[in-house]
């Protein structure tokens, strides 16, 4: 028997039904998309990488009281990856406090669109939830005379 006769035998063997046909249709589809793609972007993606990033010592300001120390990644200005503290042994004696999401989720809020992006004073009543944006030399000029006058009232 040939090789072609053997061939053809096999396929006309074969049933192809509707899951069969699906089946092989989503293998030969995935595979083309891989090896079509493997190489899409990645160029860019490795030149990015060449580039210095810095590790900045931080900390966490969740307010849950466990002042764990961060670690953040830091390229040209920006956060890419809030990292926890790797720099002591994790011991009885020295427990190194590990971040939890909360913590770890820190970048987040520094690039969320409702953060506050100047400084703003209240010119309605409390909970009114009014106000207008102020300078930064009005802000610091505000809480430097606040200082003052707190301390020269209570000591």
């Amino acid at each position: 028997m040939s090789n072609n006769s053997f061939l053809t035998k096999t396929l006309n063997d074969l049933i192809l039904t509707r899951r069969s046909f699906l089946k092989w249709s989503a293998a030969l589809g995935g595979s083309a998309a891989l090896v079509g793609g493997l190489k899409f972007g990645l160029e860019d993606v490795g030149a990015a990488n060449e580039r210095e990033s810095q590790i900045l010592s931080t900390c966490c300001y969740h307010n849950c009281g466990g002042r764990c120390i961060l670690n953040a990644e830091v390229r040209d200005g920006v956060i890419l990856r809030i990292l926890p503290d790797q720099s002591a042994e994790d011991s009885f004696d020295n427990p190194r406090a590990i971040p939890c999401v909360a913590g770890r989720a820190i970048k987040r809020w520094v690039y969320a669109p409702e953060r506050l992006k100047y400084p703003m004073k209240r010119v309605g009543k409390r909970g009114e939830g009014k106000f207008e944006k102020i300078s930064w030399e009005e802000a610091l000029d505000t809480i430097v005379s606040e200082m003052i006058r707190i301390k020269e009232e209570y000591g």
